[in-house]
C-alpha cells in the first residue's frame, strides 16, 4: 500500500515531569514508526495557554509531527494507542496534501 504524509498535533498534559513528558513524546515516534512509517519533522512549540479548558487543564504542552505511513495503519493503531496514553489531553490527525 502506498505510503501517504501526515500532520500530527498532539496536546500533553503540561504539568508532567520532563522525563515522563519526554517519554511519551519518544513513544509517539517509535507509534508512527510502525510498519515502517517515517517521522520527517517534530516541532516543539511547549507550554500554551488553550482556548478552553479541556479535562481540566488550562495549559497543554504541544508537539507537531510530520511523518509518512500507510492509511490502514493510523486506524488500527496510531490513533487507538493516542487515544489510549491518559497524558495525551488531545491530538489531530491531518492527511496532508499531496
Amino acid at each position: 500500500m502506498q505510503k501517504r504524509r501526515y500532520e500530527l498535533v498532539v496536546i500533553i498534559k503540561p504539568l508532567l515531569p520532563d522525563n515522563v513528558r519526554l517519554g511519551v513524546e519518544s513513544k509517539i515516534v517509535e507509534i508512527l514508526e510502525t510498519n515502517e512509517g517515517k517521522v520527517t519533522n517534530i516541532d516543539v512549540w511547549g507550554r500554551r495557554q488553550l482556548a478552553y479548558s479541556i479535562k481540566g487543564h488550562k495549559e497543554g504542552y504541544y508537539v507537531i509531527y510530520q511523518f509518512d505511513n500507510t492509511p490502514d495503519i493510523i486506524k488500527k493503531i496510531i490513533e487507538k494507542s493516542l487515544k489510549a496514553n491518559s497524558h495525551i489531553l488531545r491530538f489531530l490527525l491531518i492527511k496532508q496534501s499531496e
